[in-house]
Protein backbone atom coordinates (compact mmCIF):
# COMPACT_ATOMS: atom_id res chain seq x y z
CA UNK A 1 0.00 0.00 0.00
CA UNK A 2 1.35 3.34 -0.87
CA UNK A 3 1.24 6.36 1.58
CA UNK A 4 1.36 10.01 1.14
CA UNK A 5 0.69 12.93 3.70
CA UNK A 6 -1.37 15.23 1.97
CA UNK A 7 -2.57 18.42 3.93
CA UNK A 8 -1.43 17.43 6.74
CA UNK A 9 -3.17 13.84 6.82
CA UNK A 10 -1.56 10.93 6.21
CA UNK A 11 -3.61 9.17 2.82
CA UNK A 12 -3.37 5.36 1.65
CA UNK A 13 -3.90 4.27 -1.96
CA UNK A 14 -4.55 0.61 -2.72
CA UNK A 15 -4.29 -0.36 -6.53
CA UNK A 16 -6.09 -4.04 -6.25
CA UNK A 17 -9.92 -4.97 -7.66
CA UNK A 18 -11.64 -1.93 -6.30
CA UNK A 19 -9.13 0.81 -7.57
CA UNK A 20 -10.00 -0.78 -10.82
CA UNK A 21 -13.60 -0.66 -9.97
CA UNK A 22 -12.76 3.15 -9.49
CA UNK A 23 -11.00 4.00 -12.16
CA UNK A 24 -13.51 2.46 -14.97
CA UNK A 25 -16.38 4.15 -13.00
CA UNK A 26 -14.49 7.23 -13.68
CA UNK A 27 -14.57 6.57 -17.61
CA UNK A 28 -17.08 4.88 -19.76
CA UNK A 29 -16.79 3.55 -23.21
CA UNK A 30 -19.76 2.66 -25.14
CA UNK A 31 -20.33 -0.10 -28.17
CA UNK A 32 -23.84 -1.20 -29.88
CA UNK A 33 -25.46 1.02 -27.08
CA UNK A 34 -23.81 -1.27 -24.21
CA UNK A 35 -21.82 0.84 -21.42
CA UNK A 36 -18.21 -0.33 -20.34
CA UNK A 37 -15.51 1.07 -18.18
CA UNK A 38 -12.36 2.15 -19.62
CA UNK A 39 -10.86 3.76 -17.00
CA UNK A 40 -8.08 1.20 -16.51
CA UNK A 41 -7.02 1.26 -20.40
CA UNK A 42 -7.40 4.75 -20.79
CA UNK A 43 -5.81 6.62 -17.35
CA UNK A 44 -2.73 3.84 -17.47
CA UNK A 45 -1.84 5.09 -21.13
CA UNK A 46 -2.35 8.69 -20.45
CA UNK A 47 -0.03 8.61 -17.83
CA UNK A 48 2.76 5.96 -19.48
CA UNK A 49 2.13 6.88 -22.97
CA UNK A 50 1.79 10.79 -22.41
CA UNK A 51 3.46 11.35 -18.67
CA UNK A 52 -0.62 13.49 -18.20
CA UNK A 53 -0.41 14.66 -14.60
CA UNK A 54 -4.26 14.65 -14.70
CA UNK A 55 -4.15 11.04 -15.16
CA UNK A 56 -1.66 10.59 -12.79
CA UNK A 57 -4.15 12.59 -10.64
CA UNK A 58 -7.17 10.10 -11.63
CA UNK A 59 -5.19 6.91 -10.48
CA UNK A 60 -4.93 8.92 -6.95
CA UNK A 61 -8.06 9.64 -6.26
CA UNK A 62 -9.37 6.15 -7.28
CA UNK A 63 -6.52 4.31 -4.98
CA UNK A 64 -6.91 6.52 -2.29
CA UNK A 65 -11.27 6.01 -2.86
CA UNK A 66 -10.32 2.29 -3.07
CA UNK A 67 -8.62 2.00 0.31
CA UNK A 68 -11.36 4.29 1.78
CA UNK A 69 -10.33 7.51 1.74
CA UNK A 70 -11.95 10.69 0.96
CA UNK A 71 -9.57 12.52 -0.86
CA UNK A 72 -10.82 15.35 -3.22
CA UNK A 73 -9.55 16.66 -6.32
CA UNK A 74 -8.62 20.15 -4.91
CA UNK A 75 -6.31 18.47 -1.56
CA UNK A 76 -4.64 16.59 -4.12
CA UNK A 77 -4.38 19.58 -6.49
CA UNK A 78 -3.17 21.35 -3.44
CA UNK A 79 -0.45 18.73 -2.86
CA UNK A 80 0.92 18.41 -6.42
CA UNK A 81 1.32 21.98 -6.45
CA UNK A 82 2.57 22.92 -3.22
CA UNK A 83 4.31 19.82 -1.33
CA UNK A 84 4.35 16.58 -3.99
CA UNK A 85 8.02 15.82 -5.46
CA UNK A 86 6.23 15.31 -8.23
CA UNK A 87 8.88 12.82 -10.25
CA UNK A 88 8.87 10.69 -6.89
CA UNK A 89 5.26 10.65 -6.73
CA UNK A 90 5.07 9.49 -10.37
CA UNK A 91 7.61 6.90 -9.78
CA UNK A 92 5.90 5.72 -6.89
CA UNK A 93 2.75 5.05 -8.39
CA UNK A 94 4.51 3.77 -11.43
CA UNK A 95 6.21 1.26 -8.84
CA UNK A 96 2.57 0.05 -7.57
CA UNK A 97 1.35 -0.43 -10.90
CA UNK A 98 4.20 -2.59 -12.25
CA UNK A 99 3.93 -4.93 -9.41
CA UNK A 100 0.08 -4.72 -9.24
CA UNK A 101 -1.50 -8.16 -9.27
CA UNK A 102 -3.84 -6.72 -11.60
CA UNK A 103 -2.13 -4.12 -13.11
CA UNK A 104 1.38 -5.46 -13.98
CA UNK A 105 0.33 -7.19 -17.27
CA UNK A 106 -1.14 -3.91 -18.44
CA UNK A 107 2.28 -2.12 -17.92
CA UNK A 108 4.25 -4.35 -19.03
CA UNK A 109 2.21 -4.42 -22.38
CA UNK A 110 1.57 -0.67 -23.02
CA UNK A 111 5.33 0.02 -22.40
CA UNK A 112 6.21 -2.78 -24.91
CA UNK A 113 3.94 -1.23 -27.21
CA UNK A 114 5.45 2.27 -26.48
CA UNK A 115 9.15 0.96 -26.93
CA UNK A 116 7.93 -1.11 -30.40
CA UNK A 117 6.26 2.43 -31.64
CA UNK A 118 9.56 4.13 -30.57
CA UNK A 119 11.86 2.01 -32.34
CA UNK A 120 9.41 1.55 -35.66
CA UNK A 121 9.65 5.65 -36.01
CA UNK A 122 13.46 5.83 -35.33
CA UNK A 123 13.52 3.01 -38.26
CA UNK A 124 11.78 5.18 -40.68
CA UNK A 125 13.29 8.34 -39.64
CA UNK A 126 17.00 6.60 -40.49
CA UNK A 127 15.62 5.46 -43.85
Amino acid sequence: MLKFEIDGQEQEFSFGMKFIRELDKAKEGQNNGLKFGVGLQYYLASFIQDQNPLAVAEILLASNHAAGGKLTTSKLDKFFDEEADYEKVTSDVMDQLEKGKFTSQKVAVLTAQMAAAKAKAQAEANN
